[in-house]
């Protein structure tokens, strides 16, 4: 019997915040590199209390940035089948260093001089001329170590699920008691806020767990991921149908019809074999 527990999203956060300060540090290294071989350039010596605050600023910054970088990299995955979809990260990038150096343009002459507007101002203007290239790199370095533990932590989880016996059923919680739900009969997974929505056999039961938890319990048993709220089993798959330019929708086997959105349309057409045409 297989029973839904959350108990293992505590230590995937820990790992996830435990990644974001390593990787943070690694920022905050690289600021401190460029600004003391700025100034050793220009022959000046390092004042370390100016430089301290600079690094607070700037990295405390990044890492205030670091939820808006997660929630793109998670909406917009780098390795794509469309080149087009990888270059929207330039612009992205682009905005995200213009943000980040209005954020420090407007908290550092707050500790430096009186608040006034025209320090901001011209810190701001400043910081364009010289910064944002290289702050565009670092949000192309954070985004590209974001999803490479997105995809080791999702690769590992499919080795363990490889090692394990597969589950038969799930146990679905009720009123009146537990219910098993063979995973053969599942039609389809809706994700409803923090339940899921399980259809099976004519029946829907609501689970109290995460879409991303029963995927990681199911996908070595024939499921694949279409939508950011929405799972089904590679099996039940009859069709998948265009509607419009870069608008598609999974048929299954009675008939529904689920939305694929842009990002999951690979995984569904590299699940069904032969491969389909695009």
């Amino acid at each position: 019997m297989t029973s839904i527990s959350l108990n293992a999203e505590v230590p995937r956060r820990l790992r996830w915040v435990a990644v974001a300060l390593g990787a943070w540090s690694i920022v905050a290294g690289l600021f401190l590199l460029q600004r003391l071989l700025a100034l050793a350039m220009k022959g000046i010596d390092p004042r370390w209390d100016r430089i301290a605050l600079e690094l607070i600023v700037a990295w405390g910054g990044w890492a205030a940035l670091t939820p808006l970088v997660f929630y793109v990299v998670r909406r917009l995955p780098l390795p794509s089948g469309n080149a087009w979809r990888v270059l929207l990260h330039l612009p992205i990038g682009i905005a995200v260093g213009v943000a980040h150096s209005l954020l420090v343009a407007i908290v550092t002459p707050l500790f430096i001089w009186r608040p006034s507007l025209a320090p901001m101002r011209d810190m701001f203007k400043g910081r364009l001329a010289n910064t944002v290239a290289f702050e565009t790199l670092i949000y192309f370095m954070v985004a590209g170590v974001l999803y490479a533990c997105i995809y080791a932590v999702q690769m590992r989880q499919r080795r363990q699920q490889g090692e394990s016996a597969l589950p038969d059923s799930l146990t679905i919680p009720e009123r009146d008691g537990l219910l098993r739900v063979p995973v053969a009969s599942i039609d389809w997974l809706q994700a409803e806020d923090n339940y899921v929505r399980l259809y099976a056999g004519g029946r829907s039961h609501l689970v109290r767990a995460t879409l991303s938890s029963l995927e990681q319990k199911l996908a070595a048993s024939d499921f694949v991921r279409i939508h950011r709220s929405a799972m089904v089993p590679i099996s039940r798959i009859a069709k998948l149908k265009r509607l419009g330019s870069d608008r598609h929708v999974v048929v299954l086997a009675d008939g529904t019809q689920l939305r694929v959105s842009r990002a999951y349309k690979k995984r569904v057409v590299d699940a069904m074999e032969p491969p389909l045409a695009p």
